[in-house]
C-alpha cells in the first residue's frame, strides 16, 4: 500500500495556517482604537503568535508540495528510463 505522506504534510500545513488565522481572529482581532500600553503589548504578542503560526503552516505546506513534486519526478523517471530486468535464460 502506498503511503501518501506528502499529502499529510500538505494537510498539516494547511491546518497550521488555518489555526494561525483562527488565533488571529479570536485573540488578536482588530486592534484597539486607543489602547493602553498593556493592551497594545498583549495585542502585538497575540498578533506575533498568529503570524508565526501562519508562516510555519505556509512553510510546511510548501515543503509538502516540494516533496510531492520530487516524489512524482522520481516515479516518472523510473517509469520512463529504468527498464525491467531481462531474464538471461529467455535468450
Amino acid at each position: 500500500m502506498k503511503r501518501p505522506w506528502p499529502s499529510f504534510v500538505i494537510a498539516a500545513g494547511i491546518v497550521l495556517s488555518f489555526a494561525g488565522l483562527t488565533y488571529d481572529i479570536i485573540f488578536a482581532g482588530i486592534p484597539y482604537q486607543d489602547p493602553s500600553p498593556q493592551l497594545q503589548a498583549a495585542y502585538l504578542e497575540n498578533a506575533m503568535y498568529a503570524t508565526k503560526l501562519i508562516r510555519i503552516g505556509g512553510f510546511v505546506t510548501f515543503l509538502g508540495i516540494v516533496a510531492a513534486v520530487i516524489r512524482y519526478a522520481i516515479r516518472f523517471v523510473r517509469r520512463q528510463f529504468v527498464t525491467a530486468p531481462t531474464d538471461i535464460r529467455s535468450n
